[in-house]
């Protein structure tokens, strides 16, 4: 949850595996606390929802919603063009959050984190 040092109206990403869903009632109030507290979350979610519904409260979240387009041959050369502009753009934080990423390797963090670009 937000608290008095955070920066009113900074971005928060939040990577989740599917939103809307049903089940994350946890993300649902997080996202409208932090939107309460004055800062701007932004949802990067990598699958598009499966749910047929949601919980009402979800038409309160004011956040932008991003899907992440799917992983594959395809794709491949957006999201290396997507890293690169990255890695340029903020070489520190990017490397960073690849050692986050790559010390942490649990339920496909790393084709998320390639996914998310």
């Amino acid at each position: 949850m937000a608290t008095p040092s955070m920066a009113s109206g900074a971005t928060v990403g939040f990577l989740v595996k599917t939103y809307p869903k049903i089940s994350e009632t946890f993300i649902l109030g997080e996202l409208l606390g932090l939107e309460r507290n004055g800062l701007r979350p932004h949802i990067f979610s990598i699958q598009q929802p499966t749910d047929a519904v949601c919980h009402d409260a979800n038409r309160a979240v004011r956040a932008p919603v991003t899907y992440l387009p799917p992983t594959g041959v395809s794709n491949a050369v957006q999201g290396v063009r997507a890293h690169l502009a990255l890695m340029v753009k903020r070489p520190r934080r990017y490397l960073q959050a690849l050692v986050f990423v790559l010390r942490r390797e649990e339920g496909g963090r790393t084709r998320a984190f390639f996914q998310a670009g």
